[in-house]
């Protein structure tokens, strides 16, 4: 079905059968138990935003408020193949839905995830949190969520050297940068809503 995503356009959402979405709700407790004990708590906004307020006063290596464009709609499946371990891909390969029906025709997904899933939103905090780990141990970093980077489901913040990176890499996973939405230059930060343009004066 179709619900408005502006005045102008709408944005396709799936219709879940109840039994999966049951199911996929419970995948989404745990996956967000998993992420708090980390962290990255997707029933707290505030840190996001407290964050990019950070990244607004500027100083040596900023925090930078990146955001994508229909990242749900970009989860690949080789992406979530790639990224979780074989039983956790099967599993929630299991609960996810691989077609959808419309105008008479059944046609497979590419991409994992619908809008509709039920774990969704934790799944792509997840990946994006994962990559930013990984860009940390390549360079022999240590990160902590909350500390040194955020993420809630598409908004990410992360210190001004590691942002071009990350787009890089994230692009290369067919994630696209919605660059309405990105800032990593300048004052002004923007994550969960909140805008932020510090301006930052001398004595």
């Amino acid at each position: 079905m179709f619900v408005p995503k502006t005045a102008k356009t709408s944005r396709s959402i799936a219709v879940e059968p109840t039994l999966n979405g049951y199911l996929q709700k419970g995948v989404d407790n745990v996956m967000r138990h998993r992420l708090k004990n980390i962290g990255l708590d997707l029933s707290d906004q505030s840190r996001n935003t407290e964050m990019a307020l950070q990244g607004s006063k500027g100083g040596f290596n900023p925090f930078v408020t990146i955001d994508l464009a229909s990242a749900s709609d970009s989860i690949s499946i080789e992406v979530v193949r790639l990224l979780l371990p074989p039983k956790w891909f099967s599993f929630l390969d299991h609960l996810r839905s691989p077609s959808y029906f419309y105008n008479g025709n059944n046609t497979r997904y590419q991409k994992f995830t619908t809008m509709g899933n039920g774990f969704c939103f934790p799944l792509q905090t997840m990946i994006f949190a994962a990559i930013i780990h990984g860009i940390h141990k390549k360079y022999g970093l240590n990160c902590r969520a909350s500390v040194d980077y955020r993420v809630y489901g598409d908004d990410i913040i992360v210190r001004q050297n590691l942002a071009l990176e990350l787009i890089q890499v994230l692009k290369y996973l067919g994630f696209r940068t919605n660059p309405d939405k990105t800032f990593i230059f300048g004052p002004f930060r923007e994550s969960c809503g909140k805008d932020w343009w510090v301006i930052v004066t001398g004595k």
